[in-house]
């Protein structure tokens, strides 16, 4: 009588899908791509819809993170008009006539059923790596954000102000210029 061997092997679901990040510019990516893009950033219901799709055109950067081909996160490299990065600063008690960043980090979103596997912080360190050192801003509400945003060179300037979706944004900055 033949017996064979059989080896129990216990797989974590959560390993069987490594997550994948794409980052390009927005006129590199397709039609869906940018559709699907904008759809997570209004369930992630943080930012006016007004104008969106144009305002994710103008990004310099977008990041995707995707499990298998479903898209699960996104995170970008936004473009700010300057006058809506003075009216930041000036909401923050930041004097403008200092230089200030022309980029913004934004458009951070990992869906429910994916946070907790450090997705976030991935695509967060994929994307600042396309832009080592440039002089970056970032707005946030949430103190894990905040805590994340510092342990990657981020500091918190100015006074916490009255957000529209969180109760109170704080304005950090990444390789701000030694002031003169």
């Amino acid at each position: 009588m033949n017996m064979e061997t059989f080896e129990t092997i216990i797989v974590n679901p959560e390993e069987l899908e490594e997550p994948t990040f794409v980052i390009k510019a927005p006129s590199e990516c397709s039609e869906e791509e940018l559709s699907n893009f904008e759809q997570l950033v209004l369930e992630a219901k943080q930012v006016n819809p007004e104008n969106l799709t144009q305002k994710i055109q103008e990004c310099l950067l977008l990041a995707f993170c995707y499990s298998g081909d479903k898209l699960i996160g996104i995170r970008a490299i936004k473009r700010k008009p300057k006058e809506q990065i003075v009216e930041i600063f000036k909401k923050a008690g930041i004097s403008t006539n200092v230089p200030l960043p022309e980029l913004e980090i934004g458009y951070a979103y990992i869906r429910p059923e994916h946070r907790g596997k450090k997705y976030a912080s991935l695509l967060l360190d994929q994307i600042l790596e396309k832009v080592e050192g440039e002089y970056l801003f970032a707005t946030t509400g949430k103190d894990q954000v905040r805590g994340y945003l510092a342990s990657r060179g981020f500091e918190t300037i100015g006074n916490p102000y009255p957000g529209v979706y969180n109760d109170l944004i704080y304005l950090m900055v990444k390789n701000k210029p030694i002031d003169t």
